[in-house]
């Protein structure tokens, strides 16, 4: 209620009062494990739960990385300021004049403009699509919460420059800060190997199936296919597109089942993989080249299906029995896990 409605309720003795709450919430974190892990989300990071997180205009990740400069200048900084002490600070403003800027910035009341009402209006729009998508890196799904948040960051912006009235300019500047900080958490590349070992071993390469004298002859032992490394955002969005077609057809499979039956007994059962599979590239025929290139993104999607059943757990794999001249493992229904939510 506090950093929702800015009031916070009090009821004591039969007697209900409402306070204002009108300040900025600073909130510090640390990772889980004491170490932040960039293949993950930020919420997968520290232990808040998505609606705590949306109610947060920015989020800043940082990162103690070893670099020799950036440590060099902290040491030096750090040793000066023990030797010195405050000799060592020469600050372009003192903190009374700060302390008067900022108190005069305050008592401004900037005005949106038509053209800034514009320009927040299509940021949001983008925004909204791009997770829809799947090419955001948010912790969280973006709503109108994140429009307020653009609203009031443009104020900001304006109450900084002492201005009467937010212009577009101010609105692009709270955009890229926004931009900055709950969309662009900097993630490491998947590495697509190990666990979809077997899965490869399963499903021959279908740029061998024509030549089968070739494979007859390749040594025993032979060195395996080179893992397979993708950025974060393209893992993420084939991720969140399986995801959501895997639930449209379970929804359609509950919606066609007669009334009063038993869901244990007559439950949806997915895709398959080699359905599932087909459907992402028909979405996606007109980004590949050449025959290679579709082959190559056949490849990657399997094993990013793989990896959501055996590493992440957002999707279950339904074992069943192939039919004659089909691969067993591609007539494998795929489901999503029931207790997997969206983030």
């Amino acid at each position: 209620e506090a950093m929702e409605q800015q009031t916070i309720s009090i009821t004591k003795a039969g007697i209900q009062a409402t306070l204002n709450a009108r300040t900025s919430i600073l909130a510090a974190a640390n990772p889980i494990n004491g170490r932040y892990d960039k293949g993950k989300t930020l919420k997968s990071n520290v232990a808040m739960t998505a609606p705590i997180m949306s109610r947060f205009d920015l989020f800043f990740v940082i990162v103690d990385e070893c670099n020799e400069v950036s440590d060099y200048n902290i040491a030096k900084h750090i040793t000066n300021v023990h030797r010195k002490k405050d000799a060592a600070l020469n600050p372009d403003f003192s903190s009374h004049e700060l302390q008067n800027y900022i108190r005069f910035a305050r008592t401004l009341k900037p005005r949106i403009t038509p053209a800034a009402k514009q320009a927040m209006v299509r940021r949001y729009i983008e925004l909204r699509d791009e997770d829809k998508n799947g090419l955001s890196k948010s912790s969280y799904r973006i709503t109108v919460r994140q429009l307020e948040s653009l609203i009031r960051l443009s104020e900001a912006r304006a109450r900084l420059d002492c201005s009467d009235e937010i212009t577009v300019q101010h609105v692009q500047q709270a955009c890229q800060l926004l931009q900055r900080s709950i969309i662009n958490v900097e993630t490491d590349d998947i590495t697509l190997s190990g666990e979809e070992n077997e899965m490869e071993a399963e499903i021959p390469d279908p740029a061998d199936l024509g030549d089968q004298g070739a494979e007859d002859e390749a040594p025993e032992g032979s060195a395996p296919r080179k893992a397979t490394t993708i950025s974060f955002e393209k893992y993420q969005s084939i991720a969140r597109q399986l995801v959501e077609r895997l639930r449209e057809v379970e929804n359609a499979q509950l919606a066609a089942q007669p009334e009063g039956a038993d869901e244990d007994e007559d439950g949806v059962d997915g895709l398959t993989k080699k359905d599932l599979v087909g459907w992402y590239l028909e979405q996606h025929a007109d980004e590949f080249a050449d025959q290679e290139a579709l082959l190559e993104e056949v490849r990657v999607v399997r094993l990013v299906i793989n990896r959501l059943v055996n590493v992440d757990g957002v999707l279950l794999e339904l074992h069943a029995e192939a039919e004659e001249g089909d691969v067993e493992d591609e007539m494998h229904h795929i489901v999503v896990h029931p207790n997997y939510v969206d983030e």
